[in-house]
């Protein structure tokens, strides 16, 4: 089974995307029973010790190196702590199908800073127009004020897109620094400093109150650490090692689909005609950027 995840990046898409895209709607149910700040800070805090237990049973050891505390921790700010905070908390504004597009902008996103941090991956015509078009689709939905839930927040599109800045921005940074890194290491890092940025902000902003937590929501939260962030960032965290950032970011096709079609089933979330052409326009563009197979090191070459 291992053998399959390390010869093709298309299974750990897969997983990731089943992972991702319903772990959103599993936040957004949690909203009715924890603050967004809470939930995030909980859900981190609880990866964490699991994180770095299980580092400690594989290796005997913690993640140790300063270049992996220091970028680790790098990636666990931009890529962990902003996003998370950032798109659960749109989600009281916002469909979780909603959400999941605009976070489909995070492989442009990416692409844009690769262009100025890694030499081997600069824009080149074709990726610019796959971002125009992408950006067209998200612009559709900016310019309707569709959120998925029949009223205009535009609070939850603002703060979707500083979590998709923020997230390509770890993305590259982690494939620029750490490609050559344990992936449990790097998930354990990023963790523990996701959680020390969540943890004070939800004590300030909420003080952790856990009163209307019933056991939906500590089944929910549960969902959440384990398949939404500890396997989830641990096989996200060897995908973009492997295979690098462009492959890894291919996720982004599947999820918005995963969380519409699961939204839709469990929460009753709206799925509209302009939904439905802003996700086409979306996925034409990064079809369009991704269209070539870049040559990436991986040990060998892919």
């Amino acid at each position: 089974m291992a053998n399959i995840f390390r010869r093709s990046h298309l299974p750990s898409v897969l997983v990731l995307s089943l992972f991702f895209g319903t772990t959103l709607v599993v936040s957004r149910f949690s909203l009715g029973q924890f603050h967004p700040f809470t939930y995030v800070a909980l859900r981190l805090l609880i990866a964490t010790v699991l994180a770095l237990l299980w580092t400690w049973l594989r290796y005997h050891r913690l993640p140790r190196g300063r270049s992996i505390w220091i970028h680790g921790s790098i990636v666990g700010l931009f890529a962990t702590a902003a996003p998370m905070l950032t798109f659960v908390t749109a989600l009281q504004y916002q469909s979780s199908g909603v959400t999941a597009l605009f976070v489909t902008l995070t492989p442009i996103s990416a692409m844009i800073y690769a262009h100025f941090r890694l030499p081997d991956d600069r824009m080149t015509i074709r990726k610019v127009v796959g971002a125009l078009v992408s950006f067209a689709g998200v612009g559709l939905l900016l310019a309707t004020g569709e959120t998925g839930l029949g009223e205009t927040h535009w609070e939850g599109f603002a703060l979707v897109l500083v979590g998709v800045a923020a997230s390509g921005f770890g993305i590259v940074h982690l494939r620029k620094y750490l490609s050559t890194a344990e992936s449990l290491d790097i998930t354990a890092v990023r963790l523990a400093a996701a959680a020390l940025v969540a943890v004070p902000l939800a004590w300030i902003v909420d003080g952790f109150d856990l009163s209307r937590v019933q056991w939906s929501g500590v089944i929910a939260v549960t969902y959440a650490v384990l398949p939404g962030a500890l396997f989830g960032f641990l096989l996200y965290s060897f995908l973009v090692a492997r295979f690098g950032p462009s492959k890894a970011t291919q996720m982004e096709y599947i999820v918005p689909v995963v969380t519409v079609v699961i939204g839709a089933i469990f929460l009753h979330e709206q799925v509209s005609l302009i939904v439905i052409a802003g996700m086409a326009s979306v996925f034409t563009g990064i079809a369009i950027a991704t269209w070539r197979k870049s040559i990436v090191p991986r040990g060998g070459n892919e």
